[in-house]
């Protein structure tokens, strides 16, 4: 609307979703979300989801992503365990590629510094970290009170998997890539309110 033909009804009327998730109070909600029982380490990414993506109905922790619906069947005819899961796509006359940056930092009970932290690109299709870091390696050391070993020579990064798979263990062959490479499948999956989570 142009500034000059603003109502006080037009200013008055209802925001829209998107609009309206901007105005929500996150701190009331994160407070809910602790009454309720979410964990510490899940209580930005569930208030994400509550505030910003629940209103769309795309709030899942537990719904995976796929490219396209094309790529949602490939995917199930690959792996029949997913048959029945929920997946989300782009919205096809929406822009062709969505990527949500974040950081990879440390695993749970290490701390993470200026040398062990790498880019984090989420979309879709593909996710992972696409450089390994500067000198080849990172490590950690572990958190303080806590009687875990450092971790030295860890290899960070170097390439993507399909979102679905992302955050399984690494696969035993085929490091080198590949069109049908074998991995064990994630605990749980890079759903979109994660990776918009981990990008805000």
């Amino acid at each position: 609307s142009e500034p000059s033909a603003l109502t006080l009804a037009a200013l008055d009327a209802a925001l829209a979703p998107l609009g309206e998730a901007a105005t929500k109070s996150t701190n009331r909600v994160m407070m809910e979300l602790i009454s309720s029982g979410v964990p510490t380490q899940m209580l930005w990414v569930s208030t994400i989801a509550e505030v910003v993506l629940k209103p769309f109905g795309l709030d899942s922790l537990d719904a995976y992503m796929a490219g396209s619906a094309a790529d949602v069947e490939r995917i199930v005819s690959r792996n029949p365990q997913l048959k029945g899961r929920q997946f989300l796509t782009p919205k096809l006359k929406r822009p062709a590629v969505l990527v949500m940056s974040g950081t990879v930092e440390a695993p749970d009970g290490y701390e993470a510094s200026a040398a062990s932290v790498a880019p984090l690109q989420m979309s879709p299709d593909f996710s992972g970290t696409p450089f390994h870091t500067k000198d080849g390696t990172v490590s950690y050391e572990p958190t303080s009170g806590t009687d875990r070993p450092p971790l030295t020579g860890v290899l960070l990064g170097g390439g993507f998997v399909e979102t679905f798979a992302f955050g399984g263990e690494e696969p035993a062959e085929g490091q080198s890539g590949g069109n049908s490479v074998q991995m064990q499948a994630p605990l749980t999956p890079l759903s979109l309110a994660r990776a918009v989570g981990i990008s805000s």
